[in-house]
């Protein structure tokens, strides 16, 4: 299936659903009685059932179409759930005897089957989507590994997690006990092994934990626990122990010797042994080492380092030299542009110019996106702040939305719900310089791709494009 396919919106008529171009021309006249998104170039759609929240209980028959609206398979596949095509297939599961049939196949873009639907997994999650042509599965809290072919790499009746391949090697983990932690998504004890793609256990699980493989090496930990996620830092992260180096393989390059560790890039590692940070080698002898003592050292944006003593941060360069004073309390953002806290003053750090602006107004600085813009709230109104330290969008909104092609969602009169998300308010649309293109009118909108957003006013919705343009809304 080909991923860059035309791409295609929902729209629906009178009850009946089709399918829109980011044009708003018609390519699928309003005729079925429910359609999922195109993905991969192909989606399913339903003749004779309904939109349902979920597609659960939607009735009628499944079939397919491709992304120019022409129909591969006529609708004849009685579902009780279904998943979006990836890497050319998609897991169903059944309707036998108008009852629900447990039970999951793979179809593939031709309607047919290359796995029956005989396979009997956790109703939730349920089968992922395929991604990397493999898909993970779950029974009994268990999870396995199915590829495209319909071919089981390992069934899920041993391990509590397996990570997507990197390569040609996937992470297994066993023992210990799943869904740990506040999040409920973490493990605690257990080891971790490799698996290759044909299903075979490279090396057994004999790790307390592990980092993601670069340049064909990973460090791995020996007498380490992780740390789960709670409710205020929900990542993972291990503590203790020592990390040492493998291969592929699993065959030790540099024995278990270091106290922190980053991955290599370059053909060096970031490590700390003993009180000491440098830069290793793939036979374990440092290239460099740092003077100064730091808790964390972290690669960086620009050939700079972020450093962390006690609770606070700042940055060096590859010399060692302090370009920004460790006296920060946060550093935040996703781009080279960064948001820095001192106390109860934000203020931005440019780590390619290497110098500290000053906002032109005093602000909470809630997160730089990667374009530099920030996200930042005066008296708990949301605005958008330029990485020159100039506010372009006035504070005042219950929410914004980031830039995307020039123009940016913002709320006007809602508040935040906490995890609900914000809450109320009329949605409208402003440009760089914070100007309306749309007046805040819509209600929900659900901000898709960088070209189209489905909007809602009252009980009717539709598509607005970037420019501020309705390219299809009902009954206009």
């Amino acid at each position: 299936m080909n991923g860059d396919a035309q791409k295609l919106y929902p729209i629906e008529m009178a009850g009946k659903w089709g399918y829109i171009d980011a044009s708003g021309k018609v390519i699928v006249e309003p005729c079925y009685g429910t359609v999922r998104y195109v993905n991969d170039g192909v989606a399913w759609v339903n003749a004779g059932g309904s939109k349902q929240y979920m597609v659960m209980h939607a009735g009628g028959k499944w079939g397919i179409i491709d992304a120019r609206g022409t129909v591969l398979v006529e609708p004849r596949f009685r579902l009780w759930n279904l998943n979006d095509f990836s890497c050319g297939v998609a897991w169903v599961q059944a309707v036998v005897n108008d009852a629900r049939k447990a039970s999951w196949g793979i179809v593939n873009a031709a309607g047919e089957y290359i796995l029956p639907p005989e396979q009997e997994f956790d109703i939730f999650p349920g089968p992922t989507t395929f991604h990397d042509s493999v898909s993970h599965v779950y029974k009994d809290g268990k999870v396995g590994l199915v590829d495209v072919t319909g071919k089981f790499l390992h069934r899920p009746s041993q391990f509590n997690d397996i990570s997507w391949f990197e390569g040609d090697r996937a992470w297994v983990h066993e023992g210990g006990t799943a869904d740990a932690g506040y999040w409920g998504d973490g493990i605690e004890g257990g080891k971790w092994g490799l698996m290759n793609r044909q299903g075979e256990i490279v090396v057994p699980p004999r790790y307390d934990d592990h980092h993601y493989f670069s340049e064909s090496v990973a460090f791995v930990n020996r007498g380490g626990k992780r740390e789960e996620p709670d409710l205020s830092e929900p990542y993972t992260d291990c503590r203790g122990g020592t990390w040492g180096l493998i291969d592929t393989d699993g065959r030790m390059l540099i024995d278990y010797s270091f106290e922190e560790t980053n991955p290599f890039g370059g053909g060096m590692a970031l490590v700390k042994k003993g009180e000491k940070w440098g830069y290793i080698d793939k036979s374990g002898k440092f290239i460099k080492q740092f003077d100064q003592k730091f808790d964390g050292l972290n690669r960086a944006e620009n050939g700079l380092l972020l450093a962390k003593r006690g609770e606070k941060y700042g940055y060096i360069d590859e010399s060692g030299t302090i370009i920004l004073g460790l006296t920060y309390d946060k550093i935040t953002g996703s781009g080279a542009i960064k948001g820095i806290k001192e106390g109860k003053t934000w203020k931005i750090f440019d780590t390619a110019n290497r110098r500290v602006i000053v906002p032109e107004v005093p602000c909470d600085l809630n997160f730089c996106f990667s374009d530099g813009y920030a996200d930042v709230t005066i008296a708990e109104k949301h605005g958008i702040m330029n990485p020159a330290g100039k506010m372009v969008v006035e504070a005042k909104y219950g929410g914004v939305d980031g830039f995307k092609g020039g123009s940016m969602w913002v709320n006007l009169g809602g508040d935040s719900g906490g995890f609900s998300g914000l809450r109320g308010g009329k949605w409208g649309l402003v440009d760089e310089a914070g100007q309306y293109i749309i007046e805040p009118a819509y209600d929900p909108i659900y901000d898709l791709d960088d070209v189209l957003t489905e909007v809602h006013a009252g009980d009717k919705w539709g598509y607005v494009n970037r420019k501020g343009e309705e390219v299809w809304f009902q009954d206009h």
